[in-house]
């Protein structure tokens, strides 16, 4: 089923859009939640933090290979289906999928190179792990491609079903196949046998919705069309890598600078700390192509109205969640196990990280899809490396409340800087106000 991305978007259309995305998104982290409880209480805290230390590798390094068009997929192809039609868009869809598998076939084999030079070997009780992040790291990128295309090309019921599948089938896995004792490398595999499983239902639901090209299709599309898709695509992947740094390089460093005991708490308070944004991210998610579309059509007014109701509807969705962490975050953290009751003060700096995005709005989303693209990567790219400094400097000192710490200032560094881009540009406030700044 697909949605409307010519229309601009009431409170009401918002609520009803972002409830059905939030309600998958609701059962994807409640997934993960149980998961890292059930991984905690059998297996310990440095069980945890070994998956999540791999998944935000993944979810980093993952980005290399798709060489933006996972962000691009949301302009170009919602475009091409405005301009062109449907039958052209699904054709782009495909042409860019098929660089990303082979791109990604690059990586997988630079990843095996790094395991041979011992890169790799902190995750790891025995050799045979190696093969299991090379796999992890192969499904787990198309994946990332996958669920974007699906938005990109308006089917909206078929992506808010697939962000359930990949921690469905690893919750699955590990209760009923992963026995209690077993080393951290059986806890690997049941991660890459669950993103294999998704990539298979994510392809399964796509490509009745793909056309395939013919061979002079495809030199059309490299001759003519290709060198303007990477020219797109390179300030959004910049800004994804950016974005995936802030989410889960603080992780790492935790990992690294710490111990896996301590990254294992401090993963889940920023687990628990993601569900303020959870509303703005879901809607995000939806809202991208008709961003796209209305800004492409010029529509200013309608594209002004979606953003200042999306900043109000997801600034009040997280207050509520910020307080009911500031009131019962030490007990949320206590059903994981005692020892993660320790990251409650970080939970608190990370949720009001989380607050203050909220009361921005979808700042980077509309510059990523109205040709400011490459001026946003700039903030972000400047605001990452303050982002490492300080992280690194206050992990050092302060454990996971230092990651938290930097995470905040950096966040409020970054939505400074783009809101007061789009006030210069647009001579409008999109976020949380009770003024009207326009």
């Amino acid at each position: 089923m697909s949605y409307d991305t010519n229309a601009s978007l009431t409170w009401g259309r918002i609520a009803r859009w972002g409830a059905s995305s939030f309600l998958a998104k609701v059962v994807a982290v409640l997934l993960g939640f149980v998961t890292y409880s059930y991984i905690g209480k059998a297996f310990g805290a440095a069980a945890v933090g070994v998956i999540a230390s791999l998944a935000s590798g993944i979810a980093i390094f993952g980005l290399f290979p798709l060489l933006g068009f996972n962000s691009s997929v949301l302009k170009v192809v919602p475009d091409a289906l405005v301009i062109k039609g449907k039958t052209d868009a699904s054709v782009l869809c495909s042409l860019m999928y098929l660089f990303v598998v082979l791109s990604t076939m690059v990586a997988v084999l630079s990843i095996a190179l790094l395991w041979q030079f011992g890169v790799l070997d902190r995750w790891f009780e025995e050799p045979a792990a190696a093969l299991v992040v090379v796999c992890a790291f192969f499904f787990g990128t198309l994946n990332f491609f996958l669920i974007s295309a699906v938005r990109a090309l308006g089917l909206r019921f078929t992506f808010i079903f697939l962000q359930v599948i990949q921690p469905a089938f690893l919750l699955i896995l590990v209760v009923f196949f992963v026995p209690l004792q077993s080393d951290n490398t059986q806890l690997l595999i049941a991660y890459v046998v669950a993103n294999i499983l998704a990539f298979l239902i994510n392809n399964m639901t796509l490509i009745g919705h793909l056309t395939f090209p013919n061979s002079k299709t495809v030199f059309l599309f490299i001759t003519t069309r290709l060198n303007q898709i990477i020219r797109t695509s390179i300030p959004m992947q910049v800004n994804s890598m950016v974005f995936a740094c802030f989410a889960h390089v603080d992780v790492l460093l935790v990992f690294y600078l710490t111990s896996p005991n301590e990254a294992g708490v401090y993963a889940v308070a920023r687990k628990f700390s993601s569900v303020l944004s959870m509303f703005l991210s879901s809607i995000n998610m939806l809202l991208a192509p008709n961003i796209s579309s209305l800004f492409a059509q010029q529509r200013y007014d309608n594209l002004y109205v979606t953003m200042t109701n999306l900043s109000k509807v997801s600034a009040i969705t997280a207050l509520v969640i910020f307080l009911m962490f500031v009131f019962y975050g030490e007990l949320f953290l206590g059903f994981f196990g005692t020892e993660f009751v320790d990251g409650y003060a970080a939970l608190l700096i990370l949720a009001l990280g989380g607050l203050i995005s909220a009361v921005f709005g979808s700042v980077g989303n509309f510059l990523n899809m109205t040709g400011f693209a490459s001026r946003f990567s700039k903030i972000l790219v400047a605001t990452v490396l303050i982002h490492l400094c300080l992280s690194v400097s206050m992990i050092s000192l302060y454990g996971s409340t230092g990651a938290a710490s930097a995470v905040l200032l950096s966040t409020l560094c970054w939505n400074t800087f783009a809101a007061r881009l789009i006030y210069l540009e647009h001579n409008v406030w999109l976020g949380f106000s009770v003024f009207k700044f326009r």
